[in-house]
């Protein structure tokens, strides 16, 4: 009786690991093509760059408005939890203010801000960050001729 138990065991995780290869397969051809595309180096560098203007825009005593030109159609920007994160259009949807999916070449960098920032932005072009009275806002402006 035990040895069926074994058994059947066995079967189940032999199940579970072909699942998960062949997952893992799937996705191994996109990964390598945003690697080899120099998708991945782009969303990391611009993930670091928003949050160090982040981080000076916070240390800032003063009432500031910067604009940084990003051209990041493709990509779904987010902020929240003192981390900035990019997703690729490619794997993930915005869906009443929510990243629906999961990217797994997603680039995020930390920054550290006393002012609760959350913004959700899709393709931003221009991103504007304002610190007004101390509370910091993140938002896109599209338009070429305002850059």
């Amino acid at each position: 009786m035990r040895n069926m138990k074994k058994r059947g065991d066995l079967i189940t995780i032999s199940i579970i690991t072909i699942i998960l290869a062949v997952v893992i397969a799937l996705m191994l051809p996109k990964v390598a093509k945003d690697k080899a595309t120099g998708v991945i180096a782009l969303k990391t560098a611009s993930a670091r760059d928003i949050a160090l203007t982040l981080n000076v825009m916070c240390s800032s005593p003063y009432d500031v408005k910067a604009k940084q030109s990003l051209r990041l159609e493709g990509f779904i920007l987010q902020i929240s939890g003192n981390q900035v994160k990019l997703h690729d259009k490619q794997y993930v949807h915005v869906e009443n203010n929510r990243i629906i999916g999961k990217d797994p070449t997603m680039a995020a960098y930390p920054f550290s801000c006393q002012s609760r920032v959350d913004s959700i932005l899709d393709s931003p072009k221009i991103l504007v960050v304002t610190k007004k009275d101390g509370d910091l806002f993140v938002t896109k402006e599209n338009d070429d001729t305002k850059a």
